[in-house]
């Protein structure tokens, strides 16, 4: 199944006449999917699901439960995530327009939609990522972030952002610029998303190493920081600590 074919299905499924009025259509849930994606976490199935079903989520739902339409969203969550990786991630093939556009497409419009639900989806993982490159000296990312977050909700609802734009004109003769902006956006996103989640596994890694070579101290042994006291009275309670259930 080609990556078309499998776009195809899931469209298909997600505007059949038996889905509810709030289930995503094909553009929200590409959006919602590169930004379930671009996290520094992995994400459930069940969790984006929720967000592309609405009201019509359950455990055994077709869109879990029909093969075709599993297998293609096996395949265009492969492809898009291969895409990210190799820096090949591009939005104008399937949203293209003319320079001389100022305003995005109505599809356009959806993908950016579900881009801004599927981050709802990431968010708290986000926010302790920032809090983290905070001390790391990078706390500027953070406002990066949140400027591509504003450029994708000016889009999300171009109406809006007209009205409230303090010169609207600016802004429509800006779309260009703004598409190509959100384009370096979402890849700046997801290669930090795999920065992070690299270090967390390396850190992870360490402190597992750590704990295997760590001879085995019983808890009435003295204890080996010297203190004179019980290993149990001492650091047994800190060592406990730094292991996460």
């Amino acid at each position: 199944m080609e990556l078309h074919q499998a776009q195809t299905i899931i469209g298909n499924f997600l505007s059949s006449p038996d889905r509810h009025e709030d289930c995503l259509n094909l553009d929200e849930y590409l959006g919602a999917l590169t930004a379930a994606l671009s996290c520094p976490e992995y994400f459930r199935d069940g969790e984006l699901a929720m967000v592309v079903l609405g009201e019509e989520y359950r455990d055994d739902h077709p869109w879990f439960e029909d093969e075709q339409v599993y297998s293609a969203r096996i395949i265009c969550e492969n492809e898009l995530n291969e895409a990210l990786a190799l820096d090949r991630f591009d939005l104008h093939q399937r949203y293209p327009h003319q320079v001389t556009d100022q305003k995005p497409s109505v599809q356009f419009s959806r993908w950016c939609h579900g881009y801004l639900l599927g981050y709802l989806l990431t968010e708290e993982v986000w926010q302790e990522a920032f809090e983290f490159l905070d001390t790391e000296g990078l706390g500027d990312t953070q406002e990066n972030h949140q400027g591509l977050l504003t450029l994708l909700a000016a889009m999300a609802d171009w109406q809006v952002a007209l009205a409230d734009a303090k010169d609207p004109q600016k802004l429509a003769n800006g779309f260009g610029e703004a598409l190509d902006a959100i384009i370096d956006g979402v890849k700046i996103t997801y290669q930090l998303a795999a920065l992070l989640e690299e270090n967390r596994l390396r850190s992870e890694q360490e402190r597992m190493s750590a704990i295997r070579l760590t001879p085995k101290i019983g808890r009435n042994d003295a204890c080996p920081c010297g203190s004179g006291k019980k290993y149990k009275k001492c650091c047994l309670n800190l060592a406990i600590d730094n292991i996460e259930p």
